[in-house]
């Protein structure tokens, strides 16, 4: 995972700290206007409770997931991703809880060995012990507000540019052409 992919990779010099690199007034070709995601997985997830001991995760899950976006200049974009991991698991003692990862790997994130993660949680007990076959289908819409504001606003920047060119070379002033050095309108010849 890229940690500065809001930055496009330059956290440094450059600044998108609302993700609309490639959505801007001067160009709206890359503004998002709705996304659909869709996405499959099948793994064996298991769980475990003995008192305040509580485990979770998943075990040789792999899935995929795509999506299609709609941009405002009418364009399809479309990304997707298989991935997989060895074993995923989240382990709760008391108030304390660690999330473990071993061996994940995605077609576009590449391969890690493993992550760990621990934080403070509330707990509860009731002595569970389950091992289950999963399978999972996520679907999802994305409306992009904040990019249909940026691209209604360049579409209006651009409108605005386009009629105020075709006035400056149709139009005259009234009384004739303005002097060349920018005074008043220079009287036509009789």
């Amino acid at each position: 995972m890229n940690a500065y992919g809001f930055a496009n990779g330059d956290p440094i010099s450059f600044s998108d700290p609302f993700g609309f690199f490639g959505c801007t007034i001067k160009d709206i070709s890359g503004c998002q206007i709705i996304s659909f995601t869709a996405g499959a997985s099948v793994g064996i997830g298991f769980k475990t409770q003995l008192g305040p001991l509580e485990a979770k995760g998943d075990l040789a899950k792999v899935g995929v997931e795509g999506s299609l976006s709609l941009t405002a200049l009418g364009r399809v974009q479309a990304d997707g991703e298989a991935s997989g991991s060895a074993v995923s698991a989240t382990v709760r003692l008391g108030s304390r809880e660690a999330e473990a990862t071993l061996g994940t790997c995605g077609t576009k994130s590449g391969c890690h060995a493993g992550a760990l993660g621990v934080h403070g949680v509330e707990g509860a007990s009731n002595g569970d012990v389950s091992v289950k076959a999963k399978f999972g289908i996520e679907l999802g819409v994305t409306v992009h507000l904040g990019q249909i504001g940026t691209a209604i606003a360049g579409a209006a920047n651009t409108a605005y540019t386009l009629v105020s060119g075709w006035l400056s070379e149709h139009t005259t002033a009234p009384f004739g052409t303005l002097s060349p050095d920018g005074g008043p309108p220079l009287l036509p010849r009789q």
